[in-house]
């Protein structure tokens, strides 16, 4: 175990360079990308009746 911490010490240098670049790749891609974004909707309209126009959502009778 000892050998093996003392092998990953002395390559910091190259372990730390290769996760900086990895996470500037990452970031470099992220923040260039095209936003793409999707919503939907779902309107209930009242109409004013004594029932409802969605009975079962409402827990009405049609």
């Amino acid at each position: 175990m000892r050998s093996l911490l003392g092998t990953l010490w002395g390559g910091k240098w190259i372990l730390l360079g290769v996760f900086a670049l990895v996470v500037s790749a990452a970031a470099t891609y992220t923040y260039t990308r095209v936003p793409q974004y999707e919503t939907s909707t779902l309107l209930l309209v009242d109409l004013g009746q004594g029932q409802s126009a969605v009975p079962s959502l409402t827990g009405g009778e049609g």
